[in-house]
């Protein structure tokens, strides 16, 4: 899970997704800081926006329990904060 959002971050920052999809990435980003939705939601979103990446959907629970607290809001802001730049 950690090497997939870090993979996200990564392409976002070498500009290698389209900027629609970087757009909705940032939404739901957004989303997750403002607590509209929760960690496992975004997840699950990201990983359908970039379909490529395949994970059994009843893992994402045990994986997201993997990642230290506020892991995943941290991505979030630090997407959000790659938009701002």
């Amino acid at each position: 899970m950690r090497e997939f959002l870090e993979q996200v971050v990564e392409l976002i920052k070498k500009g290698k997704l389209p900027e629609d999809l970087t757009e909705k990435i940032s939404e739901i980003s957004e989303e997750l800081v403002r607590e509209e939705i929760n960690e496992e939601e975004f997840v699950k979103e990201l990983m359908g926006l970039l379909s490529g990446f395949r994970v059994n959907p009843f893992k994402i629970e045990e994986e997201i329990e993997k990642c230290e607290k506020g892991y995943i809001r941290n991505i979030a802001l630090r997407i959000l904060n790659m938009k701002r730049d």
